[in-house]
């Protein structure tokens, strides 16, 4: 008896516990909501200030670089990050344009809304190689030549729309209030894309040739000014097929006598025949003898400058380019007296070319081997051309010293991009790679 009276004991103690254990609620029990705290808000984004959601992604139909699977990656990672599903069509599928559209490659319709001045040149965020961004008129365009490029493009977008916080509001917007000019595009002809590289000499160029020539491709350049370029590199330029798409210009600065000599290196010019024809070209000295292989008597090197006159077949405008390679340091006291003895006479025959053809226009690359701050540098800037990584609208710059530079006549030339040292491998040298606008004479002030 004691212990049933014990377990009814401990029931009751139980059911008290409980709450009672013979009753129901009043109400039945309501769903409990997140907290304010626990709820994570979905992050927005905008290009130009407006929605994503408003836009469609219309892709290059022929899919040379990559569009199809460029835009397909961007869907998805918009998808995934704003939830929202955007429409992805290509631009044969999406003919009548639509208020807002992120492009992706050259749409040939589109393409047009950027083109109009070059005010559209101040509205992007310079990338690598042939690649830009650019927001215009209520459109992001993801503009590119090359997989390389398309896809470098793609991963700095990605980079730049990834929130930060969960609450981020993201806004694309590459406009600036400033331009350098407002002269309508389609008076500005075609784009010069010019490359300055010192490939670097010496017996294991074959062992970098793939490096330097797979650059050169990246780069896709219309003129390329190449320095230490001796014999076995042009024998690698041509096994590559370069030779086949570019013209070269050039002789090698100790004579043709010991053409295959490591040493014996040119400062050529390389530049598309489908684009150009070549009024004249040849190589000087940088001597008081520049017609005949010669040296000055303090320098380490005889040093040469390789020049081309060039008519564009597209609109027959002409313009003198000029590549050299200035004497290096080493441990000669007389340097600096002869680096600027040999930029004076270089600056003094490219001048008389110049004249030669009525005052043309002057593009000019080459390692110099001498800052900015040197006096040879300051004379090339007083003589009447501009340091285009410095005056170009979109400029990128690794890290490292500059002694390598394209220069460009004053007031001849609009210069839109400048990119230094982005391929860093297969030479000692880093590419300066350089995107010019002849202006036509009616701009010039």
């Amino acid at each position: 008896m004691k212990r049933i009276l014990g377990v009814l004991i401990l029931l009751l103690l139980v059911c008290v516990l409980v709450s009672g254990c013979n009753t129901l609620p009043d109400e039945p029990p309501q769903e409990t909501s997140q907290t304010e705290s626990d709820s994570i808000p979905i992050p927005t984004l905008q290009i130009s200030g407006v929605d994503i959601s408003e836009f469609r992604i219309v892709y290059d139909s022929l899919n040379k670089n990559g569009e199809k699977d460029a835009a397909e990656v961007l869907a998805e990672y918009l998808k995934q990050h704003f939830l929202v599903e955007l429409d992805v069509r290509s631009e044969v599928d999406a003919t009548d344009p639509a208020a807002h559209e992120i492009l992706v490659g050259e749409v040939t319709d589109r393409v047009n809304l950027f083109k109009s001045t070059v005010e559209g040149f101040a509205n992007y965020r310079l990338d690598l190689m042939n690649g830009m961004l650019i927001t215009q008129q209520g459109h992001l365009w993801l503009a590119a030549t090359g997989t390389y490029a398309m896809d470098a493009v793609l991963e700095a977008l990605l980079e730049e729309i990834t929130p930060t916080t969960a609450d981020v509001m993201v806004n694309i917007d590459y406009s600036t209030e400033e331009t350098a000019m407002n002269i309508p595009v389609t008076v500005l002809g075609e784009p010069l894309k010019i490359l300055s590289y010192n490939v670097k000499t010496g017996k294991d160029y074959a062992t970098r040739s793939e490096q330097v020539i797979g650059n050169i491709r990246a780069y896709n350049p219309d003129i390329i000014g190449v320095q230490e370029a001796h014999y076995g590199w042009i024998h690698e330029f041509s096994n590559a097929g370069l030779l086949e798409t570019y013209r070269f210009v050039g002789r090698p600065r100790e004579g043709y006598e010991n053409y295959n000599k490591t040493g014996n290196e040119y400062s050529a010019i390389l530049y598309r025949n489908d684009m150009f024809t070549e009024i004249e070209s040849g190589t000087y000295w940088l001597t008081e003898t520049p017609e005949i292989p010669s040296k000055l008597e303090k320098a380490n090197y005889p040093r040469v400058m390789s020049y081309v006159v060039l008519e564009r077949k597209s609109d027959g405008v002409r313009f003198l380019h000029v590549n050299t390679h200035i004497d290096n340091t080493g441990s000669n006291p007389y340097a600096d007296e002869v680096k600027k003895q040999q930029t004076l006479i270089l600056l003094s025959l490219t001048y008389g070319l110049s004249e030669k053809y009525g005052g043309i226009p002057i593009s000019m690359t080459g390692d110099f081997n001498q800052l900015s701050s040197a006096q040879g540098y300051a004379y090339v800037l007083q003589s009447g051309f501009d340091d285009t990584h410095k005056t170009a609208e979109k400029v990128v710059t690794m890290s490292g010293k500059i002694i390598d530079y394209c220069f460009a006549s004053k007031g001849d030339f609009l210069a839109v991009k400048s990119e230094f040292g982005l391929n860093c491998i297969g030479s000692d040298h880093k590419p300066l790679y350089t995107v010019l606008y002849l202006i036509p004479e009616e701009f010039k002030s």
